[in-house]
């Protein structure tokens, strides 16, 4: 066999194995633990659930996001929030779990001088979540639960004061990974 055409092979076959992958990291619900010390699941956007009530007034909209299995991108976790500047009284937070793991979302205020990503992570993965505002952790409903799962959404409706604020994942190791936003309240 010539070598062009074992090159040609070899390509073909990576790129079918790479597509096998892709469809089912986006079709099946995968068992077994996965990294980061979660069960892995899927995406599918058909899971993304609404707020079951109207959501009246100033509303942040946030995406947790994480690269599954891509490990070697400087950031393999996230949060992006939009707005990130808003007004100080009631305010909506609606998070969207775009990534593949199981996500949550902690409101913690920043003092003077604290920047966000900086906080001490304990032996658990986690750091310290004295003095939050509240969460966003509840698989297609409103306040605390076990976590929004892939491809989902859960709420909350909170006070804030004129401030800064980090938003957070606070599951074992998320933070670690990125998983960290400073919004400011005026």
């Amino acid at each position: 066999m010539n070598k062009s055409l074992a090159r040609g092979i070899g390509i073909g076959l990576v790129a079918a194995l790479a597509g096998l992958l892709l469809v089912g990291f986006t079709s099946v619900r995968h068992s077994g633990m996965g990294m980061m010390g979660q069960q892995s699941r899927h995406y599918s956007v058909t899971d993304v659930c609404a707020p079951t009530t109207k959501l009246t007034g100033q509303t942040i909209n946030v995406s947790a996001f994480d690269m599954g299995m891509m490990m070697g991108n400087a950031t393999r976790m996230g949060i992006a929030a939009s707005p990130e500047n808003i007004s100080s009284g009631k305010v909506n937070i609606v998070v969207t779990n775009m990534g593949m793991r199981t996500h949550e979302l902690v409101v913690l205020p920043l003092a003077v001088g604290q920047s966000a990503g900086n906080r001490v992570v304990g032996a658990d993965g986690k750091i310290d979540e004295s003095g939050s505002l509240g969460e966003v952790s509840n698989n297609c409903g409103s306040g605390s639960g076990e976590g929004i799962l892939s491809g989902s959404r859960g709420w909350s409706t909170l006070t804030l004061t004129p401030g800064r604020y980090e938003i957070v994942c606070n599951l074992p190791n998320h933070y670690l990974a990125g998983m960290f936003k400073e919004i400011t309240v005026s």
